[in-house]
């Protein structure tokens, strides 16, 4: 019974040595390409609420302005450039996904040189 214990004690130990794991430079490129896709993702986040704000602000003011169109042209007339723009900025934040896919592409900074 102690030869068992033992046995599965020292199996434990042998299992935990080995799980750990040395650094290497391609790991530290790795964690610096997954540190530019995060960055790039956030980059996306920022710039889509940034036009659906523009977006609903947009439909706020055109909303506001169709009581009387005739009066609110000019109203009329922003609400629909800041949806318009809303919707430009909403569309152009999902470059930034494209890039954070891109970094997963880079070569090793050794091959650069």
């Amino acid at each position: 019974m102690k030869k068992i214990i033992l046995t599965l004690l020292f199996v434990v130990g042998i299992t935990a040595s080995q799980a750990q794991v040395v650094r290497t430079t391609y790991d530290s490129l790795q964690d610096k390409k997954m540190l530019l896709m995060q960055e790039h993702l956030v980059k996306c986040n920022k710039q889509f609420r940034t036009g659906a704000g523009l977006w609903y602000v947009g439909l706020l003011v055109t909303a506001m302005s169709t009581q009387n169109i005739e009066e609110n042209k000019g109203m009329l007339y922003t609400g629909l450039g800041l949806n318009t723009l809303g919707t430009i900025i909403m569309i152009a934040s999902h470059k930034q996904i494209r890039l954070a896919g891109k970094t997963r592409t880079l070569k090793p900074l050794t091959e650069y040189k």
